[in-house]
């Protein structure tokens, strides 16, 4: 990722790193947003290719995190930090884009939990 001659690539990374979050954070702040203005549903297809592209690229930035290092930052947060978000974001693709359950999945899982009915 750090392809800049005169940066080193701990600095070049965590610089990538924050712009990355910054994303992620506007990222979060544009769902809220569309939640609370009742147009969420409407921006799922734009969604899944935001969603999508900000997990590629902290994948990257994983990737070359832990070949080439980061450099210590002001803001104090860690690859552990980095791989949480990375993490949480897939979890909101597979909550939201992912395979759903049919019908009847959702009605068999139902009986398991109410028991039998008398």
């Amino acid at each position: 990722m750090a392809t800049q001659p005169n940066v080193a690539p701990e600095l070049a990374n965590a610089l990538k790193a924050v712009g990355w979050l910054v994303q992620v954070d506007a990222f979060r702040n544009a769902e809220e947003a569309f939640m609370m203005a009742g147009h969420y549903e409407e921006s799922l297809p734009d969604h899944r290719v935001f969603l999508a592209e900000l997990i590629a690229e902290g994948e990257k930035i994983v990737w070359s995190i832990k070949r080439n290092g980061m450099a210590a930052n002001e803001l104090k947060f860690t690859l552990e930090d980095v791989e949480a978000t990375l993490d949480s974001l897939h979890t909101n693709f597979r909550c939201e884009h992912g395979p759903k359950n049919s019908q009847k999945t959702n009605e068999l899982i139902a009986q398991l939990f109410d028991g039998p009915q008398s």
